[in-house]
């Protein structure tokens, strides 16, 4: 009896240290296995190297915008209007409850200028038949929510022939009763949420070439940067620290502003008081210029005349009231806008903001990224920042990368370092 006891005591504890290599081998496989990782849009949260905490592109961010206002607005059982241009409809909430919805029939077209303008807005203007001098259209039941877009009734010009086509200028355009129904229940000041989302393909994302990673030695004191295709954070330090962006990070957001509430193709005569005590002689007095053609000077050159006649299309305080809306839009915290030259220290942003910024603009203003992909300027204590999107290539994929550097004693040397190193240990090089 005890012999057998013997025995199976034997086999047993054969068994279990056979089983235990077994699980030591299938752990160590495990343990060894990298899958492939895509990135879908609206992407997922991934860091490679982050001193702290920081979401960038976590699903889409300004899907997050979005539905963060939408879930704020119902708790406190407001009343307001969410455009869904993805889904192509007009939702009505009524103290926080969907009320009714109505078909979208037109948007700004993505291969226009003009495409529509999105973010968090309100009802700013309102009225039962509204005449865009930039289309020469009559528009029905017209609702203002930014710059010179509208949420309306199906146009029509002089001999009252009806526009038949589904893209607009940028503003959102639904049937005319439609739009009746809509204008009386909308109020001035009532919040309108706009949200579209382009369809890009998955992506690979972006893997250290080998195990160890050697950070570059970066004198800034700020740095990000980031896939602007998946949001993915390559390198992270204090990305989301206020910092004094100067000139150069203001011009970016005049520039989205202007995209979006001014027609580019207006004329504007400039006079020399438009900017009095500024000598760069880039613009010339004297002279009518295109909206759309001092988008350049503005954003290569950093040209405070180019500023302040843009801001003439306008009023300087309806155009800073405009760009401090489109910064609220979308939901960039850090960033507030005091002037209109970038020139106060009161003018604040952060890289973070800055890449969300630079997003959008890729995704929805890509046209403003030919004009320039450099950023460069005056940061405090006398040093300098540079924002930089570059196209790379990631194996067989183009990639748009950010590059964010603030408060940098050497400035091209640090970017230099950032090029090297995303080459060295990413694959990634310029096209």
């Amino acid at each position: 009896m005890n012999f057998r006891f013997k025995i199976l005591f034997i086999l047993l504890l054969i068994t279990s240290l056979i089983l235990l290599g077994m699980v030591t081998f299938l752990w160590q496989k495990i343990r060894k296995f990298e899958p492939v990782v895509y990135y879908n849009v609206p992407p997922e949260k991934s860091f490679i190297y982050s001193q702290e905490e920081l979401i960038f592109g976590i699903e889409n961010y300004l899907k997050d915008v979005i539905e963060k206002e939408i879930r704020k607005l119902k708790d406190e059982k407001k009343d307001f209007v969410y455009a869904d241009l993805k889904e192509m409809k007009i939702i009505l909430y009524q103290e926080g409850e969907e009320f009714k919805s109505f078909p979208v029939i037109g948007k700004g077209a993505d291969w226009f200028l003009g495409e529509t303008p999105l973010g968090v807005y309100s009802a700013s203007y309102k009225t039962r038949l509204h005449f865009s001098s930039s289309a020469h259209l009559w528009m029905p039941y017209a609702i203002q929510f930014f710059g010179n877009y509208f949420l309306h009734g199906r146009p029509y010009d002089n001999q009252g022939r009806m526009v038949q086509t589904n893209y607009s200028g940028g503003c959102i355009r639904v049937n005319t009763p439609d739009a009746s129904e809509i204008f009386d229940f909308v109020e001035e000041g009532m919040p309108i949420l706009v949200f579209d989302q382009k369809d890009i393909p998955s992506r690979l994302a972006l893997k250290p070439i080998s195990q160890e990673i050697s950070f570059p030695e970066i004198q800034a004191q700020f740095i990000l940067v980031a896939d602007l295709e998946t949001g993915e954070i390559i390198l992270n330090k204090s990305g989301d620290s206020q910092f004094y962006g100067g000139p150069a990070a203001n011009n970016l957001m005049l520039a989205l502003t202007a995209t979006e509430s001014i027609d580019l193709d207006k004329r504007i005569f400039v006079k020399r008081w438009m900017f009095e005590g500024i000598n760069e002689g880039i613009i010339a007095p004297e002279r009518s210029y295109r909206a759309y053609d001092l988008l350049r000077p503005l954003l290569v050159y950093s040209s405070e005349e180019a500023a302040q006649v843009i801001t003439r299309f306008w009023t300087p305080e309806d155009f800073l009231r405009l760009m401090q809306e489109k910064t609220k839009s979308l939901d960039l915290g850090n960033t507030f806008i005091a002037d209109l030259t970038g020139n106060s220290q009161e003018n604040k942003t952060s890289l973070y903001d800055l890449a969300r910024t630079f997003r959008y603009i890729k995704d929805y203003r890509k046209f403003l990224l030919a004009m320039t992909n450099e950023l460069t300027g005056p940061s405090e204590d006398e040093k300098e920042s540079k924002f930089a999107v570059f196209e790379m290539k990631y194996r067989d994929e183009e990639r748009t990368i950010f590059i964010g550097l603030a408060n940098s004693p050497k400035i091209e040397e640090d970017l230099s370092k950032i090029l090297e190193w995303l080459e060295k240990d990413f694959g990634l090089t310029k096209i």
